[in-house]
C-alpha cells in the first residue's frame, strides 16, 4: 500500500480517535440554555448535533462490527440508516450532554478497538455494500465519517462560543 493511503488511514484513525476528547472538552460546563441555543430556527442546536454524532457513531459501530466479523466472503449490506429518522425520534428536552457523550464514547471505543490493530492494507481489503455509494472499503466508509465529524466539531465550537 502506498504512503498516501497510509497517511489517509492515519489521518482518519486520528480524527476518529480524537473526536470523543474534543466533544467532552467542548461541552465541559456549558450551561443547558447554551446547549439548546439556535443561531437560526432551522439549524440544530449544540445538543442536537451531539445527539446526531452519537447516533451516527452507534450506526457506524454496528457497521464496522459486521464488516470485521464477516468471514463468509459475501459482501456485507449496509442498508440500515436514515439520519433524519433517527434525530426526529429524539425528545430533546429529555436528553443530556453527559449521557450522549458517554454513549458516543462507548460506540467509538468499540469501533476503534476493531480497526486499530489491523494492518493498513486491511482498511482497503475489508469491504461492504453501502446503501448510497455501493461497494466501499473500510477506509472509504470511515473517511467521510471523519470529515463529517471534523465539520460538526467546527460548527459546535462556533455555537458554543457564541
Amino acid at each position: 500500500m502506498g504512503s498516501e493511503t497510509d497517511h489517509t488511514v492515519d489521518s482518519v484513525h486520528s480524527t476518529l480517535s480524537n473526536t470523543s476528547v474534543e466533544l467532552a472538552g467542548l461541552f465541559w460546563e456549558v450551561p443547558r440554555d447554551q446547549q439548546l441555543h439556535r443561531s437560526m430556527e432551522t439549524e440544530w442546536c449544540a445538543l442536537e448535533i451531539l445527539i446526531h454524532l452519537k447516533q451516527v457513531a452507534e450506526v457506524y459501530q454496528g457497521r464496522v462490527r459486521r464488516i470485521m466479523q464477516n468471514e463468509s466472503g459475501q459482501l456485507v449490506h449496509l442498508r440500515d440508516y436514515d439520519e433524519h429518522k433517527l434525530l426526529s425520534k429524539v425528545k430533546i428536552e429529555e436528553e443530556s450532554v453527559k449521557s450522549n457523550i458517554q454513549l458516543f464514547m462507548k460506540a467509538r471505543s468499540d469501533l476503534l478497538n476493531r480497526v486499530s490493530l489491523i494492518d493498513k492494507e486491511e482498511w482497503m481489503k475489508k469491504v461492504a455494500d453501502h446503501e448510497v455509494l455501493g461497494e466501499v472499503s473500510l477506509l472509504e466508509l470511515l473517511s467521510p465519517l471523519a470529515k463529517r465529524e471534523t465539520e460538526f466539531l467546527v460548527r459546535l465550537k462556533s455555537l458554543i462560543d457564541e
